[in-house]
């Protein structure tokens, strides 16, 4: 295995959420490339129930404390934000169950009962929004299937992150053009670049990503836990994973991992003890917990595509050029048509007859492109020139002018001597293949 680039804490702490990142996004997109419709309900269904944590937590606020409108605004949103608490409700909607990451945080406003008596409600009101999709859209069964659909691939918080990957990319592009400002194998304007970022630098730097958060973990049957919600004790000391004897194997590497980084969160939250304190970072912790990221990583063989920092970019770009693509042809197409169509492609399995079976999925694929939006667009004609603008408007973001703006986009940061070249005939050959090794099922979108 080759060594990276890159060899600094920031790469170290970065590179492993921004792999995650990259798959939360490839895997909310395969949701909504199958079931579209739904996806833009289940984002209007989040919103109310967000609006309804934010009520119930400020009234037990106002009950119970002396604090100010605003102080109380601050706290609520940095627990519901801030804290994943809006995640982990649509966590427990999915399973119903409660893991409590961050009860600690909420020790001295709510009783553990309180707490699972909130979920309880805000259960209620995410399946009686799903009833109500159901009926209006005629699809036969489909809270039930719903369940069935997410359970076997997919866990709910991940796919509806509040953050578009344009804001992504550009925060990214960022982190990636400061790692060249500290200990790298890269040859820049001639210098040899061996300079060890500080704490505080590390902090600047890596803080771009702290509004993403992490994906939760993905499995119904195992999770990870901070705390036990039984009873008032204090908050544990340990974290704990919980394996289920019915987990897929295939998913160890990818819980390990997930446990790994979040045992790293934790242990920075127990110092920081639920406040905006900065914390001291361990170099050789995290240059062992790094390492062995690597390992899990090569055992899960999946994020090969996604091994070098670049590639997180040209990743990142990808998907804005699929988004883009989806737009035109699905969204602007005949949504209904298309997510009935795939919702009838699910309950197959219900046919026995082999030859019914048949006769049903012809239809059904027939029914698939008859809903498609047929431009004839060149989706790739426009990218270069969006891309270019999306740089122009990043205030930290300097672009070089280039001798031919339209073949080429040079930019850089203040006080960095790296300067990133963005290629239009390089991008234009890379991306589709891009998406189709992040996902087959993204891909099939763009060949529709």
């Amino acid at each position: 295995m080759s060594n990276p680039v890159f060899d600094h804490e920031i790469y170290r702490i970065a590179h492993p959420v921004m792999q995650k990142l990259v798959k939360q996004a490839v895997k909310a997109r395969e949701f909504q490339a199958t079931y579209p419709n739904l996806y833009s309900e289940l984002i209007r269904i989040k919103a109310v129930i967000l609006r309804q944590l934010i009520n119930l937590l400020t009234e037990k606020y106002k009950e119970r404390t002396s604090l100010d409108a605003m102080q109380i605004k601050i706290e609520v949103e940095t627990i519901v934000i801030g804290r994943q608490l809006l995640n982990h409700v649509m966590g427990y909607c999915q399973t119903k169950k409660l893991f409590a990451e961050d009860i600690f945080l909420l020790k001295h406003l709510l009783q553990p009962n309180e707490l699972t008596y909130i979920f309880e409600e805000l259960y209620w009101i995410f399946w009686e929004n799903i009833n109500r999709y159901e009926e209006l859209t005629q699809l036969p069964n489909f809270s039930t299937g719903l369940k069935e659909i997410l359970n076997k691939e997919y866990f709910l918080p991940d796919l509806l992150p509040f953050w578009n990957i344009k804001s992504l990319f550009l925060d990214y592009l960022k982190i990636f053009i400061e790692y060249h400002n500290f200990k790298n194998d890269k040859d820049i304007k001639g210098t040899n670049i061996t300079l060890e970022p500080t704490d505080n630098e590390v902090w600047d730097v890596i803080k771009r990503l702290q509004i993403y958060g992490i994906p939760l973990q993905n499995s119904t049957r195992s999770f990870i836990e901070h705390s036990q919600i039984d009873g008032n004790s204090p908050p544990s000391k340990f974290i704990n994973l919980h394996l289920s004897l019915e987990e897929d194997v295939s998913n160890l590497p990818v819980l390990l991992s997930k446990f790994i980084h979040q045992f790293m969160a934790a242990r920075l939250d127990k110092q920081r003890n639920g406040t905006d304190t900065q914390p001291k970072i361990d170099n050789k912790v995290a240059e062992k917990i790094h390492n062995l990221s690597i390992i899990l990583d090569d055992c899960i063989n999946s994020l090969e595509v996604l091994k070098r920092a670049d590639a997180i970019l040209t990743a990142l770009i990808s998907l804005i050029y699929y988004d883009k693509i989806f737009e035109t042809k699905i969204i602007k197409g005949n949504i209904q048509k298309f997510e009935s169509a795939n919702y009838s492609k699910f309950m197959l399995s219900e046919i026995h007859d082999p030859a019914n079976q048949t006769i049903v999925e012809n239809a059904i694929n027939q029914d698939r492109r008859h809903s498609i939006n047929y431009t004839g667009d060149d989706y790739f004609s426009d990218l270069f020139h969006n891309l270019y603008e999306l740089l122009e408007s990043d205030k930290d973001i300097k672009i070089i002018k280039p001798k031919k703006a339209t073949t080429f986009i040079t930019c850089g940061m203040r006080d960095i001597l790296y300067e990133h070249k963005f290629s239009k005939a390089s991008l234009s050959k890379g991306l589709d293949a891009m998406v189709g090794k992040l996902s087959p099922k993204l891909a099939e979108i763009l060949s529709l």
